[in-house]
């Protein structure tokens, strides 16, 4: 009895929906387009400018013997990031 009562119910949802696309399908297509333009306005930004820093880094660090001196370099250079265990 009680599934009966929920499948009643959840076609009369349904058909609810579908009436309100029905009526308003430019408003639809709209909501969805405002929707993906939020989506799509994500920012590289942040990893534009550490990709800089890095290259700048590198470029300095020709000196550099190791790796393990560059990623230092790196991890100073870069927000003043503590320097990892390996290091």
């Amino acid at each position: 009895m009680l599934i009966e009562t929920f499948i009643r119910e959840l076609l009369h949802l349904k058909a609810h929906y579908v009436v309100a696309v029905r009526q308003h399908p430019e408003q639809i297509v709209v909501e969805i387009d405002r929707f993906r333009s939020r989506r799509l306005r994500v920012s590289n930004g942040g990893r534009e400018g550490m990709n800089n820093k890095i290259k700048l880094v590198s470029h300095r660090s020709f000196g550099f013997r190791t790796v393990r001196n560059f990623t230092a370099a790196i991890y100073h250079c870069c927000a003043h990031l503590p320097l990892p265990e390996e290091c």
